[in-house]
Formats: C-alpha cells, structure tokens, sequence
C-alpha cells in the first residue's frame, strides 16, 4: 500500500492506492482518496489539508493497520508538511492583522456614510427653517396686502399702490440683495413647487445620487493616482500631473 502524488493543474491530488498480483502481473487497485491540496501551497491550505486527511484515515481504519496508517502519514508528510505550532501563531497574527484592518475601514465607512447623513440632515432642516421663516414673512405681507384689498373694496382711503405691480424679477432682487443667489432662488422656487412632503419622499432618492457621484469622484481619483504612480515609475517626465490636487481634478 502506498500514497500516490498527482499533479491536477493547480491542484496536487493525493490517493491511497494498494498492490497486488492477479495472473502473475503487479497490479494497482485504487483504495481511496485522500484529499487535494491547492498548489503553490500555502499555511492555511495545509491545515485544512490535514484535518481533513485525519478525518479520511479515521474512516479507512479497517483498512489500514498501525504500520501503514504510519507509512501513509509520512509519505504525506514529505510532499506537504505538517503545519508546525509557529506557522499556525503566524497565520493567526497575519489573520489578526487583517482583520482588524478590514473592520477599520468597515468602521470609517459607516462612521463616515453617518457624517454624511448628518450633514444632509442639517442642510435639510435648514432650508426646512429658512422656508418656515419666509412662509411667515410672506403670511404677513399677504395679510396685509388683503387687508388693503378689503379697505379699498369698502370705499376706504389708503396710501400708496400707485406704482407697477411687483414682479417676480423684482422679488428675485430683494432676495439677492438679501444674500441669495440665483441658484438658491432657482431652488427654492423648485421646493416651493414641490412642497415639503414631496421633497422628504425624494430624500431617498437625493442620498443615492449622492452615493453614486461620490464613488464616481473616487473612481477617477483613483485612476489618476495609479496613473501618477505609473508614469514615476517609468522614469518619465509627470509635469503636467506632478503635485496634482486629486480634489480638484474631480
């Protein structure tokens, strides 16, 4: 009985296999596998190997006596290694490693999609109370404006109202020497259109564009950098990319 090696690809396949003669000729009668093994190999992958080469054995105990289950596990031994107490304290510190490495990033990236959300929040509940504020303004001027509807409706004497009704631009004016832009007007104007529980339903939609604009920005930035490093790295000239602010590029 012996332990037979064969090379599968990426894979080194291993098999128990036992002799015999039938009509005066050697023969190879094939007992049963004992596990494959990825090539080139690596600490984890002996591991599991060999666990799994135990579990194998234990099941081939009526076939095997005490000499060949010791002859199988060395010949084993010689092609693929047992893991010694070392490399399994080194995987366990590479692994350690990585993930408290991979649980930071998930940690910043929550941590930072929270600030984003926040941020979000603020600007909307800013604009919720900036248009509160102009909504009362507003109220106050409509009520006094019927006011002075009624009063001349009823024959009463009142001042002013004599020139050019008010126009949309000249409302647009008072805003802007307020500290408006256009672009704020132009906003606000869209709000007022939609009103405030259309604009809360459209929140979902406003934090997924958001999403995609941002990795869209990280993408670029990112081929920008790898291209950088590249052309460093061929010893070209990189004038026009050295010191390249990747904030303004997206």
């Amino acid at each position: 009985m012996f332990v037979r090696f064969r090379d599968a690809g990426r894979r080194l396949q291993v098999s128990l296999v036992e002799t015999h003669r039938a009509d005066g000729k050697v023969r190879h009668e094939h007992i049963s596998s004992l596990g494959s093994i990825v090539m080139p190999m690596s600490v984890a992958g002996r591991i599991a190997f060999w666990r799994s080469l135990h579990e194998r054995l234990v099941r081939l105990s009526n076939r095997l006596g005490g000499d060949n289950h010791g002859k199988v596990l060395g010949a084993v031994h010689e092609r693929i290694p047992m893991v010694t107490l070392d490399e399994q304290r080194a995987l366990q510190l590479e692994n350690a490693k990585l993930d408290a490495e991979h649980w930071s990033r998930i940690r910043n990236l929550h941590a930072g999609t929270a600030e984003d959300h926040k941020r979000l929040a603020t600007t909307v509940a800013s604009t919720i109370v900036n248009l509160e504020d102009g909504a009362e303004q507003a109220a106050g001027h409509a009520k006094a404006a019927q006011e002075r509807v009624e009063r001349i409706e009823r024959g009463e004497n009142v001042d002013g109202g004599l020139q050019d009704p008010q126009t949309r631009e000249d409302m647009e004016a008072y805003l802007i020497k307020s500290g408006w832009t256009g672009e704020h007007i132009r906003h606000l104007y869209n709000l007022a259109e939609l009103g405030m529980d259309d604009v809360m339903r459209l929140l979902p939609v406003i934090m997924k564009r958001k999403d995609q604009v941002e990795r869209a920005v990280v993408r670029n930035a990112v081929k920008l950098k790898r291209l950088i490093a590249e052309v460093e790295a061929e010893g070209l000239e990189a004038e026009d990319c050295s010191g390249t602010d990747l904030s303004e590029v997206a």
